[in-house]
Parts: structure tokens; C-alpha cells; sequence
């Protein structure tokens, strides 16, 4: 939900709410490069949680090109990164994209972009449409058919974010298990299993509600989601 205000921030230059944050915390640069400053509130620190996420998903939607620094910002969208991988010459570094277009009609200007780019960016950005030259840039999340920011998907991109890479992740898909053909009670427990949000005592533990450790079954080994299911005596005999 926090990420649904920052995308207005960075969709609304405009709003009082963005123009107010700007002026205080990242006057000259942009809120997904801006640091946590000097003395700041509770709702900028709140606020600028939420930029690890932000940064996985919007990109630029050409319009005349203004503001568009070529080689800081994601704009290129067939890119992994969204930026160039090639390094700016001297003295460009803060060209932006309406330099790469011809002055008078809605196309690329190629001899620039084939003396600033390598051949793969060169390929990726001759490959990107333009909109009628009066269109302005807009941001999009590129996440989304439609580009406009949902948390549902904020919220599938964040726990991908926060599982990484795990033998979890590798095995229960969380939009997998939702699928299932069983009753919905038994597919929420599953979802928790899968996660370990299960208030196991060791889970209890690691959120300092204290209290044993101890398989409240066995009375053996700790009672972690592992033990408590697949390990424990009960488990396996039942």
C-alpha cells in the first residue's frame, strides 16, 4: 500500500504531495536514488521502504524525450536492466532521450544512436515504438498489461524479493498452490506451510514470544515446521 503512494509520487510531478517530499528530501535527484537525509520523519522513512521495490518494475514511456537522462534512468524495454550497457562517453553523461531523435518526425535519429550505443542497445532501442511527439513521458509498470501500478502484483514482486533464492521457492509456487482443486481452508494452510508462517514454537521464538522450544508432540527436537510435519514420530505414524 505504501508502494501505491510512491507511485503517485513518481506519476504526478505535479501533486502538492510529491512536490512537497521533493523539495524536502530529493530536490536534485529521483526518489528511487534519494537517501534517507538529515533528521528525517516517520512517513519519509516509511515511504522510502518501499524503494527496493519501486525500482524493480516502472520504466519510461517515450514521449518527446525531455528528462530523460539516456544512461541513469530505465527507459529501454527490451533490456534486463532497462538502461544501456554501454558506458557514456565524456561530457554526455547527462544527455537525454529527445537528443536521440530526429528534430522534425517521429523516428530515431540513427547515426547518433549507432555513434553512442553498442550494437546490442543499438538493437533495443530502434525496436522501441514512438507515440505522436505532443504524448509526454510517462512511467509505466512494466509488471502489468496495462502499466498501471496493482499491489497484487507489488505484493507477488515483494515476496519473490524477500524468498530469493530457496529450496521453498524452488518446490511451492504461491500462485500454484491458490489453483489447487482442494477446499480453500486446506490451500491457505498449505500457502502457510510453504512459507513457514505457521506460529510454531520456533517461529514464536524467532518473534520473541517466549516459550519452549521443544516439539510440543515429542517433547524431542525443536518444534519447527520441518520436525512438526515431516519428522516428528507422530507426523510419520499418523
Amino acid at each position: 500500500m505504501l508502494g501505491k503512494q510512491i507511485w503517485k509520487l513518481l506519476s504526478d510531478s505535479t501533486s502538492i504531495f510529491t512536490r512537497i517530499l521533493k523539495a524536502k528530501y530529493f530536490l536534485r535527484r529521483y526518489f528511487l536514488d534519494a537517501n534517507l537525509s538529515h533528521n528525517p520523519s516517520y512517513t519519509w522513512r516509511s515511504l522510502l521502504s518501499t524503494q527496493s521495490l519501486l525500482s524493480l518494475s516502472p520504466r519510461w514511456k517515450i514521449g518527446y524525450g525531455t528528462n530523460i537522462n539516456v544512461w541513469k534512468m530505465s527507459w529501454i524495454r527490451n533490456l534486463p536492466s532497462h538502461k544501456p550497457s554501454t558506458s557514456p562517453p565524456l561530457h554526455c553523461e547527462d544527455l537525454t532521450v529527445n537528443t536521440l531523435l530526429n528534430p522534425s518526425l517521429n523516428s530515431w535519429n540513427i547515426p547518433v544512436i549507432q555513434n553512442l550505443f553498442d550494437a546490442t542497445d543499438v538493437t533495443a532501442i530502434l525496436s522501441i515504438p514512438l507515440f505522436s511527439r505532443s504524448r509526454t513521458n510517462s512511467r509505466i509498470w512494466k509488471s502489468t498489461v496495462d502499466g498501471a501500478y496493482t499491489v497484487k502484483i507489488a505484493y507477488c514482486l515483494y515476496f519473490d524479493l524477500l524468498l530469493d533464492v530457496t529450496p521453498v521457492r524452488n518446490n511451492f509456487y504461491w500462485n500454484s498452490i491458490w489453483q489447487m482443486q482442494i477446499p480453500p481452508r486446506v490451500r491457505s494452510f498449505i500457502w502457510q506451510l510453504a512459507h513457514q508462517c505457521l506460529p510454531t514454537r520456533a517461529n514464536l521464538i524467532s518473534h520473541d514470544i517466549p516459550c519452549a522450544d521443544s516439539c510440543v508432540c515429542c517433547d524431542l527436537l525443536a518444534e519447527a515446521h520441518l520436525h512438526l510435519f515431516f519428522v516428528c514420530s507422530k507426523a510419520v505414524n499418523s
